[in-house]
């Protein structure tokens, strides 16, 4: 038989090369050590969405926290009504010769109220999380209402809403605007702690008397005194509405 024809050379082939591989940026950063890194954070695009510019939530906005570090100027549960509708000429009279008044049971009209740097929180409770709403303070003179001779515009406060509670059982602070105009009355059970109108009554004017920067720590401001007044900021508008406006 005739061999066989002799085999082809190799062709020659060259070595293989290869570009370097590239690593997605976020595969690279997760990759690099975490101590003693210095990569720097990239802003999130919804940074607005943690950090609200009109004001604050109602988080953090407790009885607690608005304590802060050197307590309140004043705290303690009380009747508040805000001022009612100014009477006719000839109610008041009538109301007068036939000594009518309008009666408000203690109960329905019962709220936690914490004075805190100019600021009046109004909370359901002491344990609520957030101020049902806030009045400012400032601009507001405080009179202790004389029980013989009431103010024709404020509201008994009684335990029944129908007829007076034991004498000397409540004592009501009447908060006036520009000297005379009735904004606020709140009235105090004080049969277990008899200074509590007085006490409220004295913060009020000690704030009208300094005036708002004396109590929020004048140019420096305490990191609870800054969030009193974002919180009161939030809340003012929740005031009861004024019946004579």
């Amino acid at each position: 038989p005739n061999p066989p024809p002799p085999a082809n050379p190799a062709t020659h082939v060259e070595p293989a090369t290869a570009e370097p591989a590239m690593m997605d940026t976020d595969q690279l950063i997760k990759q690099q050590p975490s101590h003693g890194s210095t990569i720097p954070c990239m802003p999130c695009q919804h940074s607005h969405a943690y950090h609200p510019t009109n004001g604050v939530a109602t988080n953090g906005a407790s009885v607690n926290t608005l304590r802060g570090g050197r307590g309140a100027d004043f705290e303690g549960y009380c009747g508040i009504l805000r001022a009612a509708a100014k009477h006719s000429l000839i109610q008041l009279l009538g109301n007068c010769c036939m000594k009518e008044r309008d009666f408000v049971a203690y109960g329905e009209v019962r709220r936690f109220a914490l004075l805190k740097d100019t600021f009046c929180f109004v909370f359901e409770d002491e344990d609520g999380t957030s101020p049902l709403y806030a009045i400012p303070m400032s601009n507001l003179s405080a009179v202790v209402e004389d029980e013989s001779d009431p103010h024709p515009s404020s509201n008994t406060i009684s335990p029944s809403g129908v007829s007076h509670g034991p004498v000397g059982a409540y004592e009501t602070v009447l908060l006036f605007k520009d000297g005379n105009k009735l904004e606020y009355q709140f009235t105090f059970d004080v049969r277990k702690d008899g200074g509590m109108a007085k006490r409220f009554a004295n913060a009020v004017q000690n704030y009208n008397k300094n005036g708002e920067g004396q109590h929020q720590g004048g140019g420096l401001q305490t990191a609870s005194a800054i969030h009193a007044k974002n919180v009161f900021a939030s809340k003012a508008k929740y005031q009861p509405e004024d019946p004579n406006e």
